[in-house]
């Protein structure tokens, strides 16, 4: 039986959702997704990741808000304002919702800290994208330190670097807010800074990357020749390889170093 609490609460994350389909923050695929992840960890009573990953979305869309305001004050941002869909949702959420589902599952609460790991890194992807293209210096790539225009996968920033310490860091207050482990929630902030720069290395090496008119490197398969990297791997790929390793990372730090 579903209580009164969960429906009430299903009801308000629907709504949410549909507010954010409304305003074009998700498209139909993305509202779907919103209603799945939320009721599933509602009804399995998996509150903690409920909340990092609303205060995630929450932030997210502020952050893309203002940056539409504040994108026309920069040259050659190469921003596009699109809602995020079902791939975006499930590839950057898919893999914490899951591990959390299966610490209740089968009660083993490391695989609640490797959800936070992974949210950790999702957020901290997520937020050196969308605020590090703002910076005024152009970015360069983690390995080759060669210049790229901005947007580009593997691109990094010092603001987006920034930026991807806080993502984290946010994540890994709302740990410490309902478990109160010190140690658990720095491990938490440091993955996902890693997670982060993985993201970047594996977007850098087998991102498919396109030349464009311009001659310079772009992300879109429509631009031009592929000149470097996968054609299958796209940046959905590479949110989805980089969660999974920064999982797998922490899942052995929770179980060799933080059970001893």
């Amino acid at each position: 039986m579903i209580s009164s609490t969960e429906l009430y609460l299903i009801i308000g994350f629907s709504v949410i959702g549909w507010v954010s389909y409304r305003r074009r923050k998700v498209d139909i695929s993305g509202y779907v997704c919103i209603l799945i992840f939320s009721a599933a960890l509602i009804l399995s009573s998996s509150y903690s990741v409920l909340t990092a990953i609303s205060v995630t979305f929450v932030c997210s869309a502020i952050i893309t808000t203002l940056k539409k305001r504040l994108i026309p004050r920069f040259k050659n941002d190469g921003a596009e304002d699109t809602p995020r869909n079902w791939k975006q949702a499930t590839a950057n959420m898919g893999l914490p919702v899951i591990l959390v589902l299966s610490a209740r599952i089968n009660d083993e609460q490391s695989m609640t800290f490797t959800a936070f790991a992974a949210l950790a890194c999702a957020t901290a992807d997520t937020w050196s994208s969308e605020i590090g293209i703002l910076s005024r210096s152009r970015p360069v790539l983690m390995l080759s330190r060669k210049n790229v225009p901005a947007g580009v996968s593997g691109g990094v920033t010092s603001l987006g670097l920034f930026c991807s310490m806080l993502g984290s860091l946010t994540i890994a207050c709302v740990y410490y807010c309902y478990y109160l482990r010190r140690d658990e929630t720095i491990c938490i902030l440091i993955l996902g800074i890693i997670g982060s720069v993985i993201d970047s290395i594996i977007g850098e090496l087998f991102q498919a990357k396109y030349l464009s008119q311009e001659k310079e490197l772009t992300d879109t398969d429509s631009a031009g020749e592929l000149v470097k990297g996968y054609r299958m791997i796209t940046n959905n790929s590479v949110n989805l390889l980089a969660v999974s390793l920064t999982a797998l990372i922490a899942f052995l730090v929770k179980n060799t170093l933080l059970n001893q």
